[in-house]
C-alpha cells in the first residue's frame, strides 16, 4: 500500500543513467558529443553565430574516444556496425 496519492501516482523514469562499465561510458561520451553537435548545428541555422568552438572536429574526437576505448576492451566495432 503507497504511504500516500502523491506515492501511488509518480512514474518512475530513469532520466539519468550511472555507466556501471566501460561499453557503457564510450556509449555516454559518444552521444553527448552527437546531441552536442546536433544543437550546435541547429543553433547556427537559426541565428547564423558561430558556436564557441567552431574548430572542434567531433568525427575525430569519436574516433579518439573509440580508439582509446578499445583498448580497455570495448567492442568497439560492434559499436560502429550498429550506430552508424
Amino acid at each position: 500500500m503507497p504511504k500516500s496519492y502523491k506515492d501511488a501516482t509518480r512514474i518512475k523514469i530513469d532520466t539519468h543513467m550511472v555507466p556501471q562499465n566501460a561499453e557503457q561510458v564510450m556509449t555516454r561520451i559518444l552521444h553527448d558529443l552527437s546531441t552536442h553537435l546536433r544543437r550546435s548545428k541547429e543553433t547556427y541555422e537559426i541565428t547564423k553565430e558561430l558556436p564557441k568552438f567552431p574548430m572542434v572536429d567531433y568525427e575525430e574526437i569519436r574516433r579518439i574516444v573509440q580508439n582509446n576505448f578499445q583498448y580497455l576492451g570495448v567492442a568497439t566495432r560492434k559499436y560502429k556496425k550498429e550506430h552508424s
